[in-house]
């Protein structure tokens, strides 16, 4: 391993919403909805709310108090029948809803949980504004979806991508929907999307989406062969935090690696251990020529070999350095016991909102990554909810050296 070098700094992806809740799925799915919401300001705020039917009705009464006094940094909890109940309709069946925050403006994050009949947690709460990046074709054992939120009334056209070449599919600025009504939902599966490009199947595809250029709400949801929803929507630019090496047995890890331009890139960056080392080559070639538009899949016995290190323990966390804009990533890491993939793109900056205790179902950890080239002192409260209300409990300090990573286990 070679000393510390400073490295560009690096964008955290939040795993919460600010604007709503866009995956509410009926009570004859086998998976089961929940939603936080939670104040992150020091003042009690009342919370409404607006939940609409996947065809862009409203379901029961519009502007809904959802919450009369949501005390500050306290979290409010929904399943799906009790936000039923407070908005007064009854279930939406099969279908999907989702739930609009009209207010407060500010000051709410909103995360938005599926448990899936395999019992895996899946994080649904992150969205996309124009693009998706893994979608599987109709012959792949995995399902894939692409579903559209509209807050416009306008024409929904896109272009989409062969992973792999880069090629266009069908036809470019194809007209996804004619018209998709204000707050509906257009879900478009693999061989929907196939029909309305003009397209055979393929393997892995990315879909850009050209007209509107705002005023959309996507979200890339794939099913795997055991029936586990899991979101894929979201993608850095800059970094990943959670790489498993090949000594990991528990987890394995791919890293898409997308080029949204028109013109080819070379990619390089920087991987680092947990303890900040810079593992191999700083500075390596990570891919020599990335085609416009093109998708390249690594794993980390790729890693070993494009920055020349050797195999490592723990995660490693890659920054890169080359090219400033254009690029797309997606962390993908295989449970070796179950075989569920999910994405592991996104971070927090400065909280954390579902943080199970450690005799709950669930097993959480907290990674604490250092960034810069500094040493740093975390200083951090430990709140739990009790009656939909945070009290306050253990706070303390850790330090943590540059470059390096904390995971704690226990709260």
């Amino acid at each position: 391993m070679t000393p510390v070098t400073p490295t560009p700094p690096v964008t955290p992806l939040p795993s919460t919403s600010t604007l709503g809740a866009y995956y509410i799925p009926g009570a004859e799915n086998d998976s089961k909805s929940f939603v936080r919401i939670t104040n992150t300001t020091d003042t009690t705020v009342e919370v409404k709310g607006t939940l609409y039917h996947q065809d862009g009705n409203i379901l029961g009464t519009a502007e809904t108090v959802l919450f009369p006094q949501l005390a500050a940094n306290a979290t409010g909890v929904f399943n799906r029948t009790s936000l039923a109940e407070q908005v007064g309709t009854t279930s939406w069946g099969q279908d999907i809803a989702w739930l609009d925050l009209t207010s407060p403006e500010e000051g709410l994050r909103v995360m938005n949980m599926v448990r899936n009949e395999t019992k895996t947690l899946a994080n649904m709460s992150l969205v996309a504004e124009n693009a998706l990046y893994n979608l599987p074709g109709s012959g792949e054992t995995d399902e894939g979806f692409a579903l559209i939120i509209n807050t416009s009334d306008e024409t929904v056209t896109g272009t989409l991508y062969h992973a792999e070449s880069g090629e266009v599919l069908g036809t470019p600025d194809a007209v996804l929907f004619d018209s998709l009504n204000a707050k509906a939902m257009g879900i478009l599966s693999a061989p929907l999307l196939e029909q309305k490009v003009g397209t055979t199947p393929w393997q892995r595809a990315w879909l850009q989406i050209t007209a509107p250029t705002d005023n959309l709400k996507l979200m890339n949801h794939n099913i795997n062969s055991d029936g586990t929803i899991l979101n894929y929507s979201h993608v850095v630019e800059d970094a990943l935090f959670n790489l498993p090496g090949t000594l990991v047995i528990q987890d394995s890890v791919k890293v898409r690696f997308t080029n949204t331009s028109d013109e080819a890139m070379q990619v390089k960056g920087i991987l680092y251990h947990r303890d900040g080392q810079i593992l191999g080559n700083a500075d390596a070639v990570i891919i020599e020529e990335l085609a416009p538009h093109a998708t390249s899949k690594l794993s980390m016995l790729d890693f070993e070999e494009r920055f020349e290190s050797d195999p490592w323990t723990s995660r490693a966390r890659l920054v890169i350095t080359q090219p400033t804009d254009g690029l797309k990533l997606m962390g993908l890491i295989r449970s070796t016991e179950t075989g569920t993939v999910a994405n592991a793109s996104a971070v927090g900056k400065s909280r954390l909102f579902n943080v199970p205790s450690p005799s709950n179902f669930d097993k959480g950890w907290i990674r604490l990554i250092n960034t810069t080239a500094f040493e740093a002192k975390v200083f951090f409260v430990k709140k739990t909810l009790a009656s939909k209300r945070f009290q306050k409990s253990e706070s303390r300090f850790i330090t943590v050296t540059g470059k390096y990573s904390v995971q704690l286990t226990r709260y």
